[in-house]
């Protein structure tokens, strides 16, 4: 709002003005600066040419007006006001030059560098505005980014540094005490060689002059920290200038020490397989994805007679026997989808031989749009040889009339043929894992299953007939012969054991042992029954010549005949029973 002024207008103002002093209207009302005259109550007397320019008001709006009204930003008004007053008790007690915020016609903030001096002999005071508005953009805009790139620097794990061209630290970011434990004020100022790895210092002062010289190469060398331990760092630097004037150099530092030591972990990890690999008995191959060997270990040679040179980048059907067969296409395309284990195929040797490996293998994708394999081969050749051996031995044992019954060293039962099963009563399945004495069972006095077992432990052998039980309960006898397995050094691994059924033998044995006795008390009877007879005989043939009844002695010498006549057929049985006792004994039938 305008109000009226015992002051006049500006142009009034000016008119008081002495003529002498029309010189200043002149360049007050045509200089660059914005100028106006404020009076001690606060309303604008005069406002210049180019603060209207500068602030967008027109004059005839503002003189007659406060200045508190319109123009100073809501934060700077009290102050502005307190400066204006303060000023007219005591011109010290307020700031000539300060800094404050207007706003201008369209309401927008401008920052000006306000300059104030009082008119003498009046209240009145000349108020100049310099606009720093882009200079306090420039500045803000600044200071952001100095704020940006201090966090920058002072948030990354990088260590930031300069030093001058003798190698002094001169500056160093936050960075380092998370690195080494120096703080940055212990640092600054010292050779950065004293933190160096000795070995690596000449290394590094050679790439210092290099860079300093205008080269930018990376270096690795190693640092120690505040406990001693050492760090592998890596430095990108450039030279430092300052108007053209080499300064030093400033760079960056990379803690690479989980790198490095991931690096020799990785190293010693291919060292060791390649250790292994060129050390293996099995012969170890990767295949591409067209199917051609771009690696064979040596084991290649033992097993197949070629060298890993001679092989590598053939095709590796090549070498299979029957590549068409439908196990080995099913070989190829399971080893490219997924893991195959324990998968045999027949390959040729150098020489013609036909070798079986057993493949375990594992599929190694590509970037292309398909996939190698790597794989791991034995030569199972031998054992698929005894393999073939040991199962035509099992069909003989398992068709032999012995049962023939293996144990570990512990007499648990490893093995039960099919005459076991036969003869015991047990099948295999029920048997095998199960202890010896659990199933078989004597009664043979002194060959008592512990007796036997521990006469088979101490001799390593044993022999002998046994009464034994079959599964049901039902005796037999048996004759029994077992075995101590021993390895070279004569410790025990297991036990073989063959019984034989010789219960019929041991029957007949004892019919013929009963025939024998019969035969030595038949021959005994007829001797004694023979002399029994044949004397009273030859008392009764005496008494019979002296009968004087010729008939009556006729019938008895008929009946002593006839008496003698069976007495001589006693007398033959005897002689037949002793040439058979003698036959049974010249046989060992007894």
């Amino acid at each position: 709002m305008k109000r009226s002024s015992k002051n006049g207008t500006g142009q009034q103002a000016f008119d008081r003005i002495s003529p002498p002093e029309t010189l200043y209207r002149t360049i007050v009302e045509n200089t660059g600066t914005a100028i106006m005259i404020v009076a001690g109550d606060g309303t604008v007397v005069y406002a210049n040419a180019e603060f209207e320019k500068s602030f967008g008001y027109p004059r005839s709006d503002l003189e007659g007006t406060a200045f508190w009204d319109r123009l100073p930003d809501s934060a700077d008004r009290e102050r502005m006001i307190h400066y204006h007053r303060a000023r007219r008790v005591d011109p010290s007690a307020a700031p000539r030059t300060y800094e404050a915020a207007l706003r201008d016609a369209s309401g927008a903030r401008r920052n000006v560098v306000v300059t104030v001096a009082l008119i003498p002999g009046s209240d009145r005071s000349v108020v100049s505005f310099m606009d720093i508005t882009e200079k306090k953009r420039a500045e803000e805009a600044l200071r952001l980014s100095e704020e940006k790139y201090r966090t920058l620097v002072e948030g990354i794990s990088e260590v930031i540094f300069t030093v001058d061209p003798q190698g002094r630290i001169t500056y160093m970011s936050p960075a380092l005490e998370r690195l080494t434990g120096y703080r940055v004020s212990e640092v600054v100022g010292e050779p950065f060689s004293r933190y160096v790895h000795p070995e690596d210092l000449p290394g590094l002062q050679a790439s210092f002059g290099r860079t300093l010289a205008g080269a930018q190469e990376p270096h690795e060398f190693r640092v120690f920290d505040r406990d001693g331990s050492l760090h592998h760092v890596v430095t990108s630097s450039r030279p430092l200038t300052d108007d053209g004037r080499l300064v030093g150099l400033i760079g960056v530092l990379t803690d690479i020490t989980d790198r490095k030591l991931a690096e020799e972990a990785l190293r010693k990890s291919e060292e060791m397989y390649r250790s292994i690999t060129q050390r293996s008995f099995d012969v170890i191959v990767t295949v591409d994805c067209d199917g051609r060997i771009t690696y064979i270990s040596p084991a290649v040679k033992r097993i197949l007679g070629y060298k890993p040179k001679s092989v590598t980048g053939t095709r590796w059907l090549d070498y299979v026997v029957e590549p068409e067969q439908p196990e080995v296409l099913d070989f190829v395309r399971m080893a490219r989808e997924g893991a195959v284990e324990g998968y045999q195929v027949e390959m040729r040797h150098k020489n013609g031989a036909v070798v079986t490996l057993e493949f375990n293998v594992s599929p190694v994708p590509s970037a292309a749009d398909c996939a190698g394999f790597q794989a791991i081969g034995r030569d199972i050749t031998d054992r698929k040889r005894i393999r073939e051996e040991l199962a035509y031995h099992a069909y003989l044992l398992d068709h032999v009339s012995d049962a023939v019954i293996a144990t570990d060293e512990h007499f648990m039962i490893t093995a039960w043929n099919r005459a076991a099963e036969d003869l015991y009563g047990w099948e295999a399945e029920q048997a095998i894992g199960r202890a010896l004495t659990e199933l078989i069972h004597s009664d043979t006095p002194g060959a008592e299953p512990a007796a036997v077992l521990r006469e088979l432990e101490q001799e390593g052998s044993y022999r002998g007939e046994l009464m034994q039980y079959r599964e049901g309960g039902q005796p037999l006898s048996t004759d029994i012969t077992a075995t101590a397995l021993k390895e070279t050094d004569g410790g025990v691994t297991g036990y073989i054991l063959v019984a034989r059924d010789v219960t019929a033998r041991i029957v007949a044995e004892s019919i013929r042992k009963r025939a024998f006795e019969q035969i030595e008390q038949n021959m005994e009877q007829f001797a004694i029954l023979g002399d029994h007879i044949r004397h009273p005989l030859q008392v009764i043939m005496a008494r019979a010549d002296l009968l004087e009844d010729e008939a009556t002695a006729a019938n008895i010498r008929e009946q002593v005949k006839r008496i003698n006549g069976l007495v001589r057929q006693l007398d033959e049985g005897s002689v037949e029973s002793r040439e058979i006792r003698e036959f049974l004994r010249k046989n060992e039938l007894l």
